[in-house]
């Protein structure tokens, strides 16, 4: 299996596998119209504002935009001088009235409903002394955009007025031009918002306040503008013909407008023919900005860029653009109509995935390149949510089955490519691995085999449609685990915090499992410190569920039980991947131990019962062994054999007293279970220790973790007699 890492590897290679592919089994992407590269669509993500004009300019009406309304528009130019999609950069109100700023400082974070909430009083802002009133002007915007921005709209105007073909997006460049300074623009979307919010003919408040106050202004040289992420979006528009009902920002104008762009690249001469460096066909090459496509997860996408002034390329052969790398003008668009096609919203978690570290999985076999693949790593089927307690058997079982169904030969190839942002404006190809179609659904099975591999025991957990109940270990994906692998719990598992966890490429190669070893020793490690207090603190929770009111010390909630039985699993299979099945493992010294521990408390619970009117101390036995345990087996169990002493005379002489009669006491039941199999255990484990070599080794924590949670056996699956395991309140 090849494996590569490429921290800033061109994504022309995968994008080029996926396209082949896809003409190979007779699918070629529709290539809809060769869209200009400088048509760019608006950001989705911003809260926009659709301003339409009327014939002379005017305003006519101010609207909110949904995703759908802004994905059906397009934009031209860059991200700096783009239009009619245009940033307000400050507040159109500066500064804010006092009565908004007070209202800010007492809900930073407004709820929906804090919002709902500020509707009246929003109102009576609205129409305050201290408010603009109508056409009073804007003094701290001089001009919008800015002069350099407004001459390039210009410039486009008389391009535009060259093509008759383009007419309704010349009037609507030309109704925008009929304003000096484009700042009379934004004083009558101003009055217009605070009129009709006034009036309570507009409840969207927090975008409205957005708009005219800002968001998060900036200080020191650039003060009072909105931070860059914050700035909410005017797209100008207008409607052409009143008789038709289509905006000139409409996607329907999209290919008019390339066309033309194409043909003033043509007519000015900034068009080259050439061989492409991929496919080798002659043909017009791309010259200055490659196509971009805006993917799921990462956004906007460059899917080739090179630099004019920076890079490898220029610093030693001075050399940029299409002479550095000569990419056939079509082959570009299939190339991202490729992509675009594996990122379409009906492939979602077939072809395409979020990773838990916000990067784009991509997923694809080449004989079917529209295959569900993605639950095989992700455990998410198509149109599902992810759930807690996701099934990674029935997502699996579901992609194998679909394979077999599709007569794929186990040579085929399957492609897995993570996508990273790098920033706002880079986007790299951060792993790439194939797969033989065979050894795919080989490490599939094995990791459904590693994920059973873990001890029988029970916690009150979440469930899915946030019920709870009693559930053993479950399966869990290899994305479970690597999202599993970024906390860490401390303060004795009260709280957790991110870390740095296994990233895609080791994720992969866990799943593989070809010559992982020192990974999966080392990630051993990792998880087992990591999730050690966590797993703890639920052991001593599901050892006191015997008990009621103040005396249980210990509850841990239901989630937190999810979380502990995920990370049980995930040791599991790091065991199996170690070459430690369950059926070695349970019998050896370290899962033995934790056993021990887990026995020693039952015990020692039973005893308070018994003998202190139910006081139970905040360290139990048990509890205290096993943290000795951790780094000496040796210790912890002479500790244990020494402090036994009271509490074996005390079993001895509660059954003497009690001879022939059942106690009801649950505790007390518990622990005269927990003392018979202390005295069965107790030798061997001894011997276990004379025979075994001394030093930790990188199972041994692990093990005793998972023996410490499962606590000793009990003869029958259910609510046996003498067990603390399985009872419990909902907490």
């Amino acid at each position: 299996m090849p494996w590569s890492r490429m921290g800033y590897f061109i994504m022309l290679n995968e994008f080029y596998s996926i396209l082949r592919s896809l003409k190979a089994v007779g699918a070629p992407p529709t290539v809809k119209h060769p869209k200009h590269p400088k048509i760019q669509e608006p950001g989705v993500n911003n809260t926009t504002f659709r301003v339409t004009l009327g014939p002379d300019g005017t305003v006519e009406s101010v609207g909110l935009m949904d995703r759908e309304k802004i994905e059906n528009c397009w934009s031209w130019g860059s991200n700096q001088d783009q239009f009619p999609a245009v940033k307000i950069k400050k507040p159109l109100v500066f500064p804010a009235p006092d009565a908004y700023v007070q209202w800010k400082n007492g809900h930073p974070n407004p709820t929906p409903g804090d919002w709902q909430a500020f509707d009246g009083d929003c109102r009576k802002l609205l129409g305050s002394p201290d408010m603009p009133q109508p056409l009073s002007p804007i003094e701290h915007i001089d001009s919008w955009p800015g002069q350099g921005h407004r001459n390039s709209i210009s410039r486009r105007m008389e391009l535009l007025e060259r093509h008759e073909s383009c007419k309704d997006i010349y009037e609507l460049f030309a109704r925008f031009c009929k304003h000096k300074t484009g700042v009379e623009i934004l004083v009558q979307v101003r009055d217009m918002l605070i009129k009709d919010g006034h009036a309570g003919n507009n409840t969207d408040y927090k975008e409205i306040c957005a708009l005219l106050f800002g968001e998060k202004l900036k200080s020191g040289k650039d003060n009072g503008e909105v931070e860059d992420k914050l700035r909410v979006t005017l797209l100008l528009d207008c409607l052409p013909d009143e008789n038709v009902r289509t905006y000139a920002s409409s996607k329907d104008h999209e290919l008019t407008l390339s066309a033309a762009l194409h043909e003033e690249d043509k007519a000015q001469g900034s068009t080259k023919t050439g061989t492409c460096a991929i496919s080798g066909a002659s043909g017009p090459l791309v010259l200055d900005t490659f196509p971009k496509r805006k993917l799921k997860v990462v956004g906007p996408t460059i899917i080739f860029a090179k630099s004019t002034t920076s890079g490898p390329t220029v610093k030693r052969y001075g050399k940029s653009e299409a002479d550095a790398f000569a990419l056939s003008r079509q082959l570009s668009y299939e190339l991202s109509a490729a992509v675009a096609f594996l990122c379409e919203d009906r492939h979602k978690d077939q072809t395409w995935s979020q990773l838990p570290n916000s990067n784009l999985l991509l997923a694809f076999c080449h004989e079917k390149p529209n295959a569900a693949v993605t639950p095989l790593v992700t455990g998410i089927l198509h149109s599902s949510e992810i759930e807690d307690m996701p099934d990674y058997r029935d997502a699996s079982a579901s992609v194998i089955n679909a394979f077999r169904g599709h007569a794929t030969k186990p040579d085929h190839k399957v492609d897995f490519v993570e996508i990273i942002k790098v920033n706002d404006g880079n986007r790299k190809v951060n792993f790439k691995a194939t797969m033989r179609v065979g050894d795919l659904l080989a490490a599939a099975q094995n990791w459904e085999d590693a994920c059973i591999n873990a001890p029988e025991f029970r916690l009150y957990s979440t469930l899915p449609d946030n019920k709870a109940g009693w559930c053993d270990p479950y399966p869990i994906s290899p994305m479970e685990a690597m999202r599993l692998s970024m906390r860490k719990h401390i303060r004795g598992g009260d709280e957790s915090r991110k870390v740095v966890g296994i990233n895609f490429a080791e994720t992969m190669k866990l799943f593989h499992g070809g010559h992982a070893q020192p990974l999966v020793g080392r990630v051993l490690r990792n998880i087992a410190e990591q999730y050690e207090p966590l797993a703890q603190k639920c052991a001593l929770s599901k050892t006191q569920g015997v008990l009621t009111g103040k005396a249980r010390r210990v509850k841990v909630p239901a989630k937190k039980n999810a979380e502990a039985l995920k990370a049980a699993t995930f040791l599991s299979i790091l065991l199996f991947k170690s070459g430690r099945s369950r059926e070695d493992y349970m019998q050896d010294l370290s899962f033995q131990l934790g056993q021990l521990c887990s026995a020693m408390d039952e015990l020692h619970i039973g005893y308070c019962v018994s003998e202190r009117s139910g006081d139970i101390p905040s360290t139990l036995l048990g509890n205290q062994a096993y943290g000795m345990a951790l780094h000496s087996p040796v210790k912890a169990l002479a500790f244990m054999a020494d402090r036994r002493k009271p509490y074996d005379s005390w079993v001895k002489r509660y059954k003497a007293e009690n001879a022939g009669r059942e106690t009801k006491d649950k505790p007390i039941r518990a622990a005269l279970g927990a003392s018979r199999w202390i005295a069965e255990h107790a030798a061997a484990l001894a011997s276990l220790i004379r025979n075994a070599e001394m030093g930790e080794s990188d199972t041994h924590k692990a093990e005793l973790m998972l023996g410490y949670l499962a606590g000793r056996p009990f003869p029958a699956k259910g609510n046996p007699s003498d067990t603390a395991t399985n009872t419990g309140d909902s907490s």
